[in-house]
């Protein structure tokens, strides 16, 4: 593609693109690659490549990796910090990432995605554990019926 050459926030978006809107994820990471290497601590890059890795290509170490070196550039960033805690999340490190949601949200009290994925973790907390029989006693016959099963 004809972009500017020295442009790591359009690379960026454009990676962003591809991966969301085209389902190119290959397109996506030499994109991103194009990007770092014109700013090699481009947290919004940093922090695309993390969630192309946790979600295309099924790789949470990776993607934890460049969330954290994301973060280090900017410890207020919010995308990233979500990003880490929904690895967290998805590790089952409950806690850690209800914490870290916390902390997005203290960022900017708006973000959907945090607010979302906190209430999923204190929705499963508080929910009662599930009952032995899922479906409540649905299809068993009433005493003393005759009706085969």
């Amino acid at each position: 593609r004809n972009l500017r050459p020295a442009d790591p926030d359009i690379r960026s978006e454009y990676a962003e693109l591809l991966h969301l809107q085209r389902n190119l994820p290959q397109q996506a990471q030499k994109m991103l690659e194009e990007a770092l290497r014109l700013e090699p601590k481009h947290h919004p890059s940093l922090t695309r490549y993390a969630a192309l890795c946790h979600t295309a290509f099924n790789d949470p170490d990776a993607a934890f990796g460049l969330y954290a070196e994301a973060l280090a550039q900017d410890p207020a960033y919010v995308p990233a910090l979500a990003g880490i805690a929904f690895v967290m999340q998805i590790a089952g490190n409950h806690s850690e990432a209800a914490e870290t949601y916390r902390h997005a949200l203290r960022q900017d009290a708006n973000h959907v995605t945090s607010l979302a994925n906190l209430a999923a973790i204190l929705h499963t907390r508080a929910a009662p554990p599930a009952p032995a029989d899922p479906i409540g006693g649905w299809g068993k016959r009433p005493p003393g019926s005759d009706l085969e099963k």
